[in-house]
C-alpha cells in the first residue's frame, strides 16, 4: 500500500479546504452492457459510499438484465450512452474508433437509434450525453450532436471538441492499466493523476473549473481495483468539501465548487 500517494491527496484536499472551495468530482464506468457480479460490486460501492455513479451503456448489445438491475438497486446511477456497438470502423495503424468521418450520415443514424432505446430502456435515469467509444469522435460528428438532442459529450483529459450547445465534461483518472497489464493502473500512477488534476484546478482559481472525473471499466477490474476504488470514495467522504456530482450535475446545471 503506498502510503505517501494518499498523503499527497490528502494534503491537497487541505489546500482546498483552506480555500473555502468545494472539491467537485464525479466517477464514470463504461462498457456496461449486463447485469453481472462485476456490475453489482460496482452498484453496490456507488450505494454504500453515495457517490452518484455515470453508468455509459452500449445501446446495440444492450440486455434487458442491466435496466432490470438499475430499478432494483438503491446506487445513486445514471446512464449515459456509450457510442453504438462499440465497434472499430477505421484500420491500423489509426487508432481506434467508432465515431469516425468516414460515414457521417450513417453514424448519426446509429447514434440517434442507440439514443432513443436507451431512453425507452432506462426513462429517467437515462440522460442524453454522449461517450465515444475509445474517448475518439470525429469533429463533424461532434459538432452536430445537438440536432439529435444531446447535452453534453465526455471524453478523457483534456480533449475539447466543436459542439455547439453542448456541455463537456471529461474524466481524468483511467484505473486500468490498458498498454500494461490491463489490469489496475497502482495506486501511485491513479492518485497522482487525481491530485495532479485537482491542484491545477486549485491553483487556477477559477469559479467554475471543469469537474475531476474517475474512469473505471467494471468488466476488466481486477480486485485491486475494487480495493482502490472501495478506499478512494471512503476517503474522499471524509471530507466535508467534497461534492460528487450527478450526470444532472454535470450537463445541465452549474457546476457547484471549483
Amino acid at each position: 500500500m503506498n502510503a505517501a500517494a494518499w498523503v499527497g491527496l490528502q494534503k491537497e484536499l487541505e489546500a482546498w479546504a483552506e480555500t473555502g472551495r468545494s472539491v467537485s468530482l464525479w466517477w464514470r464506468d463504461d462498457d456496461a452492457v449486463a447485469d453481472s457480479h462485476a456490475l453489482r460490486t460496482l452498484t453496490a460501492i456507488s450505494g454504500e459510499y453515495d457517490v452518484p455513479l455515470a453508468m455509459a451503456v452500449i445501446p446495440a448489445p444492450l440486455e434487458t438484465s442491466l435496466p432490470a438491475h438499475l430499478r432494483r438497486c438503491q446506487a445513486p446511477v445514471s446512464v449515459c450512452q456509450h457510442g453504438f456497438a462499440h465497434v472499430n470502423h477505421v484500420l491500423a495503424p489509426l487508432k481506434k474508433c467508432e465515431l469516425d468521418a468516414a460515414n457521417p450520415t450513417q453514424r448519426l443514424k446509429q447514434l440517434a437509434a442507440g439514443k432513443a432505446q436507451l431512453e425507452g430502456a432506462f426513462a429517467a435515469a437515462f440522460s442524453p450525453v454522449l461517450v465515444p467509444p475509445w474517448n475518439r469522435i470525429a469533429a463533424p460528428l461532434a459538432s452536430r450532436l445537438h440536432t439529435l438532442g444531446y447535452a453534453g459529450l465526455s471524453t478523457f483529459a483534456e480533449q475539447c471538441f466543436p459542439a455547439a450547445a453542448l456541455r463537456q465534461n471529461n474524466c481524468h483518472v483511467d484505473i486500468i492499466n490498458w498498454r500494461g497489464t490491463r489490469g489496475f493502473v497502482g495506486q501511485e500512477a491513479a492518485l497522482a493523476a487525481l491530485t495532479r488534476h485537482l491542484r491545477r484546478r486549485r491553483q487556477a482559481n477559477l469559479e467554475h473549473g471543469e469537474v475531476t472525473g474517475v474512469l473505471s471499466h467494471h468488466l476488466v477490474h481486477d480486485e485491486a481495483c475494487w480495493l482502490f476504488l472501495d478506499r478512494l470514495w471512503s476517503t474522499l467522504r471524509r471530507y466535508s468539501h467534497t461534492v460528487f456530482c450527478s450526470l444532472a450535475d454535470l450537463f445541465s446545471q452549474d457546476l457547484p465548487g471549483g
